[in-house]
């Protein structure tokens, strides 16, 4: 295999495995809200604990699973990345801070959040660089091309 090639794969690889993160966590989130779940997830609970509004569960449900699966097939890929991108970072500031909580709390919430910023940091590359050839973006563009 070419190296073009196998960095096309490499490309898509990466995203649909950043973007299959969200869509899981986004997908397990609704279905506990539409009472399919785990009866006590307490997702909007979570939220209010952390200064949160519970009413905002939608939109985080909606950025979650709606952006990961345009990462995931790579259309409005650098948006969506951006979004989510934002998203981790907003997640570490308001629910990954509490270092200082008795073991394991304070170590869990310390991996969170670094493991969140090296997300963050990978949806920036996935943004700067673009979906790559193998997307629906690309075929978007080309079809415009020869349109």
């Amino acid at each position: 295999m070419k190296y073009r090639q196998l960095a096309n794969w490499a490309e898509l690889g990466g995203r649909a495995l950043v973007g299959l993160t969200f869509v899981y966590w986004g997908a397990r989130k609704l279905v506990d809200v539409l009472g399919l779940g785990a009866p006590d997830a307490g997702w909007g609970s979570y939220m209010e604990k952390a200064g949160v509004p519970s009413e905002l569960l939608p939109l985080v449900i909606l950025t979650e699973l709606g952006c990961g699966l345009l990462l995931v097939v790579g259309l409005r890929t650098r948006t969506a990345a951006l979004l989510l991108a934002g998203f981790c970072v907003l997640a570490d500031l308001f629910f990954h801070t509490r270092w200082d909580l008795p073991p394991p709390g304070g170590h869990v919430n310390w991996i969170i959040f670094i493991k969140n910023f090296a997300v963050a940091g990978g949806l920036l590359a996935i943004a700067g660089r673009g979906p790559g050839l193998l997307s629906l973006d690309q075929r978007r563009n080309r079809a415009r091309h020869f349109a």
